[in-house]
């Protein structure tokens, strides 16, 4: 595999640092040849019971050395090829957009017979198919991360320091390991002896040990779920399934998902996840032929309970993620700067969430109009329209410093917007993060009825007229406030549909909803909105008096 590896990175790496961990063949030798090559030994395992402990600990420190010389550090197997049609022009661009880390979609790349050499396999061997496990962050800035926080394997991390996302996922990791079935059969053979004690304990490179039968099922299972990812239209920021660790739902790693591929799935290579199923595989495999009947019918009561579906595990695991996470965990305090390094960290496109988002210039001056609340008790907002969650947290914020006890309802269908799907996630996040969560109830729905989202455009290839049969959330939240709160709240900003007809009809609603005096904020109150503009400069004075305006949003008061 060097020669391969050796081609696929040379037009981009400056220098290789490997380590050899007693090679028996001539592989020194083929290293040698490479001036880009410093060849060192493996050092001594940290943990000589485990050969993939031992090489985490390697992996989390051995790039330090490359801070303050190298743009880009590349963690990486032989047989793992870090790939983009542009691969220099890409990290140049991200490199210039201020990114840090990016992770690579997985694809378990597969051939019948090993190819020639003096090939790049990027572009003569190129169908794979979707890994989630593969997906793994190979490349970052050495400079701007302090820790990478690896997992076992190097199949999830958790990085630390200033961790900017690319907007989308345009890189993968081809792995080239499926290459000749016999070849990787005898492989496999070799590197079962090298296992140690604790990884066999663990279950790490059990595929290893997979039979000539079980290696062929997962060989045809790869198989026929190919695709070329040499596809001018592939777009697998888009296509590539399952959840993504570095993603929101708050950054799931693989083992959290029971979306893992499904040759992990075989029923002949099952994991072992719990007692029950250990004790399945002892008595058909062990126990059987040697304790009688009336022990093993006892044995086979305990059985593994049913799973339950992907999505609630999935989502059951978020939960009590968060539960972990909040326990003892101190707040941050809010600042609007914080809000939007957070959703970068998050990996939220930045000209998507800047773009989407209030301005602060205009939030200041919203803010410095609040002298009209009544502070003596506690002030009741409604803010309608959340998208990621900046002004709602900066109006949560404002307001619990007006006074200690106010409170904000929100209203927010739920959808993809802007090309980011659910995003009412995203702004629990930030809620969470910024200890603000006990100061708003949020209303999933729409403020009157269903309508199109994202004023019909088209963001990030999402069509909202196409999936509008897909589009669900619960439907008129004001008329539904109404029969609850009517005349109890001291402020409204709508920051929602921007359709004139709609907007009148909200505002009806709002109005009943408003004590008299009350404060309502209309966003994009701009010449790029104009029916919003001269719904503003036509409101009737009899429902709103117009107060002042800075060109993006509007101020009037419940007449």
């Amino acid at each position: 595999m060097l020669p391969f590896f050796f081609l696929h990175y040379d037009k981009i790496v400056q220098r290789y640092i490997i380590y050899d961990d007693a090679s028996t063949d001539n592989s020194q030798e083929i290293l040698r040849l490479n001036p880009k090559v410093e060849l060192r030994p493996m050092p001594p395992y940290s943990d000589p019971e485990s050969r993939i402990r031992s090489a985490l600990a390697l992996q989390e420190t051995c790039w330090r050395e490359s801070r303050g010389i190298a743009d880009w550090v590349i963690i990486t197997d032989i047989d793992e090829h870090l790939y983009h049609p542009d691969m220099y022009g890409y990290l140049a661009q991200c490199r210039a957009q201020g990114v840090t880390i990016i992770p690579a979609l997985g694809y378990q790349m597969l051939s019948e017979h090993f190819p020639e050499h003096k090939t790049l396999l990027c572009q003569s061997l190129t169908r794979g198919a979707c890994d989630l496990v593969y997906s793994k962050l190979g490349i970052f800035s050495p400079n701007e991360i302090d820790a990478v926080n690896y997992t076992q394997g190097r199949h999830s991390a958790a990085p630390k320091g200033r961790v900017v996302l690319p907007a989308r996922d345009e890189l993968l990791l081809l792995h080239y390991h499926y290459l000749g079935f016999e070849r990787v059969r005898k492989r496999n053979a070799q590197f079962v002896t090298r296992q140690r004690k604790n990884d066999i304990a663990m279950g790490w490179g059990s595929e290893y040990s997979l039979s000539s039968k079980q290696l062929r099922e997962v060989w045809n299972l790869i198989a026929s779920r190919l695709v070329d990812i040499s596809q001018p239209d592939l777009r697998p920021w888009e296509t590539h399934g399952g959840p993504r660790w570095w993603r929101p739902p708050y950054l799931l790693r693989y083992w959290e998902s029971d979306e893992t591929p499904p040759w992990y799935s075989l029923p002949s290579m099952r994991r072992r996840r719990s007692i029950p199923v250990v004790l399945h595989s002892l008595i058909s495999r062990v126990l059987k032929p040697c304790l009688p009947e009336r022990l093993l019918k006892l044995l086979r009561k305990f059985k593994a309970p049913a799973p339950s579906s992907t999505e609630a595990r999935v989502q059951g695991r978020i939960r009590r993620r968060l539960e972990v996470q909040s326990k003892g965990k101190a707040s941050h305090e809010f600042s609007y700067e914080d809000a939007l390094s957070l959703l970068d960290r998050l990996g939220i496109d930045p000209s998507q969430s800047r773009e989407g988002s209030m301005p602060l210039a205009s939030l200041q001056f919203m803010q410095s109009h609040f002298d009209r609340l009544d502070t003596s008790r506690p002030i009741i907002a409604l803010h309608v329209g959340n998208f990621l969650g900046v002004s709602l947290a900066y109006l949560v914020h404002t307001l619990r410093r007006l006074h200690p006890d106010s409170r904000v309802v929100s209203i927010d269908p739920n959808l993809t917007h802007r090309g980011i799907p659910r995003t009412m996630e995203t702004v629990l996040v930030l809620l969470n993060y910024f200890g603000l969560e006990d100061r708003v109830a949020i209303l999933t729905g729409y403020s009157l009825e269903k309508n199109v989202s994202n004023q019909g455009e088209i963001f990030a290839g999402y069509d909202p007229v196409a999936n509008w049969e897909n589009e669900r959330s619960c439907t008129h939240q004001l008329d539904l406030l109404n029969a609850l709160a009517r005349g109890v709240f001291d402020l409204c900003l709508m920051d929602g549909n921007h359709d004139g007809d709609y907007l009148q009809r909200e505002l009806d609603r709002v109005r009943q909803l408003l004590r008299p005096g009350g404060l309502l904020v209309l966003d994009d109150v701009s010449t790029a909105w104009p029916e919003i503009q001269w719904f503003f400069n036509s409101i009737s004075p009899d429902q709103f008096q117009k107060l002042s305006t800075d060109d993006r949003i509007g101020l009037l008061v419940r007449s």
